[in-house]
């Protein structure tokens, strides 16, 4: 009985010790997923606000967050690209191939409509999942 104990206390003694060892979960995708869904939608809302058309640039150097002011396109925020990462992006169900340079592809209208879209992005560490929903807002997950 003795020796039963013994071994139930080693065991445990393991795996607390394999338990303690693992690494925790890196939040840095936790972050990273929330900040962009929370900052493409208040510029889809600020479309609305301000009467200005807001836009998503999905381009190899990364996200970018553009507004139409006077004529022209500028950049307000950037999401820069991820090393080790791959963008996929369709538009209203269409493949879209990445474009080089930093052009507006999804765009935040006044009215609240958006481009629909779906917006993939994955790496070693990383499986974000980001669509347009009905309502004119982002959500996370898969398009259903």
């Amino acid at each position: 009985m003795l020796e039963i104990l013994a071994a139930l206390v080693i065991i445990g003694l393991m795996s607390a010790a394999v338990v303690l060892s693992l690494k925790p979960p890196d939040n840095s995708q936790t972050k990273f997923r929330d900040r962009l869904v929370l900052t493409l939608n208040q510029a889809a809302k600020e479309s609305v606000y301000t009467g200005r058309v807001n836009a998503l640039s999905v381009s190899a150097e990364g996200l970018h967050i553009m507004t139409y002011r006077e004529g022209a396109w500028s950049v307000v925020q950037d999401f820069p690209a991820l090393t080790r990462s791959r963008m996929t992006l369709q538009i209203e169900r269409e493949n879209i191939e990445l474009p080089k340079i930093i052009t507006p592809l999804i765009l935040f209208e006044p009215t609240g409509d958006m481009t629909d879209f779906e917006l993939n992005l994955r790496g070693s560490d990383m499986d974000i999942n980001l669509f347009s929903a009905p309502d004119g807002s982002i959500l996370i997950g898969d398009k259903a």
